[in-house]
């Protein structure tokens, strides 16, 4: 007789909700990367323009060429704290998901423990079946030799 945890499909449940939080947590990571990469690729492009701003001052620029800069500087600033806004609700959420990753591994390791304990006592009590039809046989065969 084959071994049968009576929750089975609890734990079958639970591993997929602890799955699906796992992919949860990965999407918001995932986004939080790409946030950052998006953040540093603004920074990159601002040091940029800010040294051809210098350089275009520096070779007395027209007052339309300058506001232009001057503009684009305040435009890449703007989408650079818009970022950080949203790098920090990320940080946020990827946190909570987190959490909640946590507490549905938990909820696994429980059943999964249970499983254990289960197993455990289901193969001594197989272990103690068969060490009865040993002794069984034993005797069987102890008893026809003295008959």
């Amino acid at each position: 007789m084959a071994f049968k945890f009576r929750y089975a499909s609890l734990l079958n449940y639970r591993e997929y909700l602890e799955e699906k939080a796992q992919i949860e947590h990965a999407k918001v990571l995932g986004s939080l990367l790409q946030a950052r990469e998006e953040l540093a690729s603004l920074q990159r492009k601002y040091s940029r323009v800010q040294e051809a701003f210098k350089q275009a001052m520096a070779e007395a620029a027209g007052g339309y060429e300058i506001r232009n800069y001057s503009e684009y500087l305040s435009f890449i600033r703007e989408r650079t704290e818009k970022q950080n806004s949203e790098i920090e609700a990320l940080k946020i959420e990827l946190e909570t998901k987190r959490s909640a990753l946590l507490e549905k591994s938990k909820d696994c390791k429980v059943i999964e423990k249970l499983r254990d304990k289960d197993f455990e006592k289901w193969q001594k009590h197989q272990d103690r079946l068969e060490q009865k039809r040993l002794n069984e046989v034993a005797v069987q065969r102890y008893g026809k030799a003295y008959v």
